[in-house]
């Protein structure tokens, strides 16, 4: 019943939130969201009666593998050097949130830091450290924010199907009034993917050869096979929503906004990305060897405020649109609506942590 009340509520806040109604109170506000693989951060003035953002001060991506830091051994902890990487980090951004006189700062942690077994430990040494307290967010929290965040970005009517794709998961989301789970998350999603590829279809080894170019025919249909198996475990009450959208998904996140967004559109603004569109893009890489180098000084910057990652390898870039491309086809998912939005921009609009 919590769950079905939220839902209605998140609904009928993007309905009433939205820039017409921006005439009350003027606040200050710095959201700081500690993901996968960066940490990223907004500052902004937001009108804290619709809670709208009314203006973007600063915003900025620090890539930061923690994710990787929590699989890479046996004990899933967050060691030491990530802890003091990540309170250095903290400490900059309070810097930031001085600078630009902000008076309210939310602090939202993911999956990351959720699987870790010693987040309790780190929750309390970087409050310590930095007097920042960390909000570690359920996956039915995690949910919620996507469904806010299609709300807000959809421009069609009616409720939206949302997809999420991660490094090693993915989500469809899609509103069920009489249900009490509102998500269905699957165990494969960008990494496990390029990887089932590269290591399953190609027989390399990921630690000596990380390339997937060139890519044939014959191992893009054994990639599209798995997607569609991987498709089929999505649920009736997903896959009819989809049908009653006319085949039409609203797509959030970093892997189609940055990596399938910018290789398959030739206009950045162009925010529609068809099934047609994206077999083209595929038709054009299979058989191509295209590589992009890798900075030799990457690493040592990793950390370094204001640094970004290359966003869209080619090789991921590839693997991703198989895995989408395949999902499309089993799902009839005909077109794809991304959202330009950041998940920043989301915690900085939803009510539940403001008030």
């Amino acid at each position: 019943m919590k769950r079905a009340l939220l839902r209605h509520l998140l609904i009928i806040t993007c309905f009433i939130a939205s820039p017409l109604f921006a005439t009350g109170s003027v606040e200050r506000r710095m959201a700081i969201e500690v993901g996968s693989s960066a940490i990223k951060y907004a500052i902004a003035d937001v009108n804290s009666n619709t809670d709208t953002i009314l203006e973007i001060k600063d915003q900025d991506s620090i890539a930061f593998r923690l994710h990787d830091n929590v699989l890479n051994n046996d004990r899933r902890i967050i060691d030491k050097a990530a802890l003091g990487a990540m309170s250095d980090i903290f400490l900059r951004l309070k810097d930031k949130a001085s600078y630009y006189h902000t008076a309210h700062i939310k602090v939202v942690a993911t999956e990351a830091i959720r699987i870790a077994s010693n987040k309790v430990e780190v929750q309390s040494a970087l409050q310590g450290k930095t007097g920042l307290v960390i909000q570690i967010l359920t996956q039915d929290d995690e949910d919620q924010m996507d469904y806010f965040t299609a709300l807000r970005a959809s421009k069609k009517p009616g409720n939206p199907v949302v997809w999420d794709i991660g490094n090693n998961s993915y989500q469809l989301i899609a509103d069920d009034p009489a249900a009490e789970t509102l998500a269905y998350k699957g165990d494969t999603g960008s990494r496990s993917f390029f990887r089932y590829l590269l290591e399953v279809v190609q027989g390399k080894d990921f630690q000596k050869d990380d390339n997937l170019h060139p890519l044939t025919g014959d191992q893009f249909e054994e990639g599209i096979r798995f997607a569609h198996h991987l498709a089929e475990k999505v649920p009736k009450l997903v896959r009819s929503q989809i049908t009653r959208n006319k085949g039409e998904v609203v797509a959030i996140g970093s892997l189609f906004q940055y990596s399938l967004l910018e290789a398959v559109k030739t206009e950045p603004e162009q925010l529609l990305i068809t099934q047609h569109e994206v077999k083209q893009f595929i038709d054009r890489s299979l058989n191509r060897e295209q590589t992009e180098q890798h900075p030799l000084d990457k690493e040592q910057q990793l950390n370094r405020l204001g640094y970004h990652q290359h966003r869209g390898f080619s090789h991921l870039t590839l693997s991703n649109a198989v895995l989408v491309y395949g999902f499309m086809q089993e799902l009839g998912i005909l077109s794809l609506e991304v959202a330009d939005r950041t998940s920043t921009d989301s915690i900085l609009e939803f009510s539940p942590f403001w008030q």
